[in-house]
């Protein structure tokens, strides 16, 4: 496939799929709604590639808990737009 011009191979647009559009993605919430909601604070999933993609920088004492489209939706608005970048 082509990708600006650029020839791109099929495992790398498959990496490049996980990285900006995982079917279970990152959210930053406050820690008492995590343990409220009975969500695991799971920083150690982060990669690199995640991190950059979702602005996962400085998270202080944040939970980052890993939620699929449908778990997102336990989320206040307020917390779901609040998120330091879009979700896919």
């Amino acid at each position: 496939m082509l990708v600006l011009g650029i020839e791109v191979p099929d495992d790398l647009l498959q990496r490049w799929l996980g990285w900006f559009a995982p079917p279970v993605q990152p959210f930053v919430i406050p820690s008492d709604l995590a343990g409220s909601l009975d969500l695991e604070d799971d920083r150690d999933r982060l990669t690199p590639e995640v991190r950059d993609t979702f602005y996962l920088y400085g998270l202080g004492s944040s939970a980052l808990v890993w939620l699929t489209e449908a778990g997102a939706r336990w989320l206040p608005a307020s917390v779901r737009r609040s998120q330091p970048a879009a979700h896919r």
